[in-house]
């Protein structure tokens, strides 16, 4: 999984412990390092309960997916409904 521009990742699949397809995202207590503007969020964030993440999203434009690797919690989504499923759906297939 790659992710492009300024707070950009790559993820291995191999380093991928978990993946979900949530709702609701946990509540962003502050940005770290990272971009934030109205809804788009990007880079380094403290969420509710103390979790750091790695925030790719669109706020307003659930669902949102969760994806658990050895170094920590990434929150990404399409900013669109049906882009964010089908991503979903390759990360549990591919």
């Amino acid at each position: 999984v790659q992710i492009k521009g300024l707070y950009g990742i790559e993820i291995d699949r191999s380093d991928i412990n978990d993946v979900n397809l949530v709702d609701i995202m946990p509540a962003v207590i502050r940005k770290t390092n990272g971009f934030d503007c109205g809804n788009i969020l990007k880079g380094n964030f403290l969420l509710q309960g103390g979790v750091k993440a790695k925030l790719y999203v669109n706020a307003g434009k659930p669902p949102f997916i969760e994806i658990t690797t050895q170094e920590g919690l990434i929150i990404l989504n399409q900013g669109n409904p049906e882009r964010t499923a089908a991503l979903f759906q390759s990360l549990l297939h591919d």
